[in-house]
């Protein structure tokens, strides 16, 4: 395992900077995801009274913990008054030099590092984060920067002919900034309606130019930049709010919202200026601002965090449906203000709008405006509301479907467990049944999934319908819309019907043509297995270096070799608050979590060799995620059998072996010599050419591994939360997975080709 050392800069003394603090830690969590082993060096500047830097080192220390480097900090402080001795915190100072010795690379963005343990590095590596600024005070002398063996920046014009600035003799070479993607899940309230940032505003940083042969000073602040986009505001209706934080840097002490007010100058102070709420300073979700009619002369897309309705300007949350009359009504009433008399005057109108089913459950619920109008319309929207957990807090709870057919009206009518009608759902249902709503028999697949059959009249004679969540549904609609029919694989998944979306954002449901009872896992013969190999052959080839692939990675995962590090590591961190827990196994499963823990710290261990054998692969490509027989339909017509994939809920991006393991280690040993035969040729068509033997028989290996090391972090986690009884057979069982993977190992695949 390779060892690298981040040399950072003023992390521990400020701990208010959550920007600052992730600019570093997404380098170590991707080298950590890479296989490598890590540790954090760090200069820490002690303040002068010892309750504030006990105070201070307790907070560092517990964030390293929290991000997986407990041991593996390095602090040190240096002593001006004692000749500028090195001083580490919990460690030796022969420690720390000997760990910088043996490590294979320390890559530092403290750029005065002290040249004693610069020196001491076998090699390095100056990382710019600041370019431009970093080349002016190195080539004006404010900055002295010792020696590195290579110099890398994220600046694209550092080093090239269009910079403004010196390259001061150095070859820079040009790298991306770093971001660990599966650290920033996608998150989506329906409450939040404000767009906001939180950043420093006015600091003591000052850029010391020449000018005219005198010496002057030049603000070189967040204030000075946020001054550019002071007309921002006033080009869209989304509300625009900026935390600061000012001269107290204990807190983020206030914020103004920028809608029809321009930035304020200096030590001016805005008027009427909000406190930000409470939870602010903690927790903050930056999301990215909607710029109608800018957005599209810039051809920039909305992020992918926005909900539908707000990307749509709060019309459908889906383009392909209509608004049906009873899911959405707009009534006109004369707008006097938001809490005013006038609105509460015209109570009585609205309830004579609207149908009586509403009246009586109360779904009325006021469209936001931000600045009220008196001689403006307002738009009311009729919807469900919201549930209330435990918590006792409004917060959207995403429902569990159940059936209840009403022989009366002969109407499904899909309820959530102690809630009202999903009036979205039967909205959709009664659209594209072209009025009728009638379901003549609901078959529940899973928690999830309902097949439906339908009466007769209908456009279908059965459907399935989905409940997603927002981020799946919003992949899954894309696989079907957009992905594959941009590879001209459109036709080779079940034709998503429609789309509707629950009111309060808490799930979407997906209604599919129903592709019947043709899987594999039903039908697992020859032909059928051909004609799906050559699909997912056909599905790899196209999607590799297409330019839909830069697409799929904005809202999908990797299943390269990071994927194993990460799971095998979770793993193992898991079994090991198990046995820190004192939680003993039942005499039956004795040992199942200590001979667990040692396989995967050899597997772990073999994460270069995997590296190694990764590099053959081939490029990334479009993976389907979830390659199960029952996801696999065969169906057999005139011209032969033809296969199309449905879920593709844990669609990936990554190396085709991820795929094509999943399939072979589900079919008999005895088969998957043939499957694999039939996938080289078939990718033989398109010019590719498959690795070695060996190299072939690890991808498999560090895929399935991966799946099973994953497998063993949620019993694990269910024992620790509530010492579920099914979690240690669960284990027993994995172990057996693994013993049977040992099996397969000896008896390689193409060698069963051979034979």
């Amino acid at each position: 395992m390779n060892t690298a050392v981040i040399s950072v800069y003023k992390v521990a003394n400020f701990p208010d900077g959550g920007g600052h603090f992730w600019v570093y830690m997404q380098y170590v969590q991707g080298l950590r995801r890479l296989g490598c082993d890590v540790y954090w060096l760090e200069q820490f500047q002690p303040v002068g009274d010892r309750k504030s830097d006990a105070a201070i080192l307790s907070t560092f220390f517990e964030r390293m913990q929290r991000f997986g480097l407990e041991g593996k900090a390095l602090l040190y402080s240096i002593d001006r008054k004692d000749g500028g001795d090195i001083r580490f915190v919990g460690h030796e100072r022969s420690e720390a030099e000997a760990l910088l010795r043996r490590a294979d690379l320390l890559l530092n963005f403290h750029y005065a590092i002290d040249p004693r343990l610069l020196g001491c590095a076998r090699r390095s590596a100056l990382v710019d984060i600041d370019p431009g600024l970093l080349q002016f005070w190195m080539s004006t002398g404010q900055l002295s920067v010792p020696a590195h063996d290579r110099y890398l920046t994220t600046g694209e014009t550092v080093g090239t002919s269009s910079a403004r600035f010196s390259d001061c003799g150095l070859d820079w070479i040009h790298i991306r900034p770093c971001v660990s993607l599966d650290l920033w899940p996608v998150s989506f309230d329906p409450r939040c309606e404000t767009f906001t940032t939180v950043s420093t505003w006015l600091t003591t940083d000052f850029l010391k130019v020449t000018e005219n042969g005198q010496t002057v000073l030049r603000e070189n602040t967040k204030r000075v930049s946020f001054l550019q986009f002071q007309k921002l505001p006033r080009l869209t209706n989304q509300p625009l709010e900026l935390g600061r934080q000012g001269r107290r840097r204990s807190r983020l002490a206030r914020a103004f919202r920028l809608a029809d007010s321009s930035f304020p100058r200096g030590d001016e102070q805005p008027r009427d200026v909000p406190l930000l709420h409470p939870g602010l300073a903690r927790r903050v979700q930056l999301r990215e601002a909607v710029l109608h009619g800018l957005a599209e002369r810039l051809d920039q897309r909305s992020h992918a965090v926005l909900s539908r309705q707000r990307e749509t300007g709060r019309r459908a949350g889906h383009r392909a449906e209509r608004v049906a009359a009873e899911r959405r009504r707009h009534v006109q009433v004369h707008d006097a203000g938001r809490s005013g008399r006038g609105v509460r005057g015209h109570q009585c109108q609205l309830h004579a709008a609207l149908p009586q089913r509403a009246r009586a459950c109360g779904l009325l619920r006021r469209g936001r405006r931000r600045r009220p109008d008196p001689g403006r319309v307002a738009r009311l929207r009729i919807g469900a509301h919201g549930g209330r957990p435990r918590d006792g807090r409004r917060h959207p709870v995403t429902p569990r479907m159940t059936d209840i057919i009403d022989d009366h009206r002969s109407t499904c009518v899909l309820r959530a467990s102690g809630e009202r009608d999903i009036l979205e759902l039967r909205a959709l249902l009664r659209e594209l049944l072209g009025g009728n709503e009638r379901i003549a028999r609901i078959h529940r697949v899973n928690a999830r999934v309902l097949r439906m059959d339908i009466a007769d009249g209908a456009p279908w004679r059965t459907i399935v319908v989905k409940r997603l969540e927002p981020a799946v549904a919003q992949r899954t609609e894309l696989v079907a819309r957009r992905w594959l029919p941009a590879l001209g694989l459109g036709d080779r998944c079940a034709r998503l019907l429609g789309v509707a979306a629950e009111a309060r954002g808490a799930c979407v449901w997906h209604v599919y043509e129903d592709l019947g009872e043709e899987t594999l896992a039903e039908h697992p013969d020859i032909d059928r297995i051909r004609a799906a190999v050559e699909l997912v052959a056909e599905l790899h080839t196209r999607a590799a270096r297409h330019p839909v692939l830069p697409d799929v990675r904005r809202y999908s995962s990797s299943r390269g070799l990071h994927y194993f590090v990460e799971n095998v590591g979770d793993a193992i961190d898991a079994l090991d608050a198990l046995a820190a827990s004192g939680i003993e196994p039942p005499p039956e499963h004795a040992g199942v979590p200590d001979r667990l823990r040692a396989q995967l710290v050899t597997l772990l261990a073999d994460a270069p060799r995997r590296a190694r054998a990764e590099a053959s692969a081939g490029p990334d490509t479009l993976l389907h995620g979830d390659l199960w027989p029952i996801n696999i339909f065969v169906g057999v017509g005139g011209s032969g059998p033809v296969a199309r994939l449905v879920d593709w809920d844990r669609l990936a991006v990554g190396p085709f072996s991820y795929d094509v393991s999943t399939v072979l280690f589900r079919f008999p040993a005895a088969l998957r010599g043939e499957i694999l035969e039939h996938y080289r040729q078939a990718v033989a068509q398109a010019g590719w050419r498959l690795a070695s033997p060996a190299d072939l028989d690890l991808l498999f290996d560090t895929a399935e591994c991966a799946r099973y090391a994953n497998s063993v972090i949620w019993p694990v986690h269910a024992l620790l939360d509530e010492r579920a009884d099914w979690a240690f057979p669960q284990l027993a069982d994995i172990e057996r997975w693994f013993l049977a993977l040992d099996e397969c190992r000896r008896t390689p695949i193409d060698k069963e080709i051979r034979g």
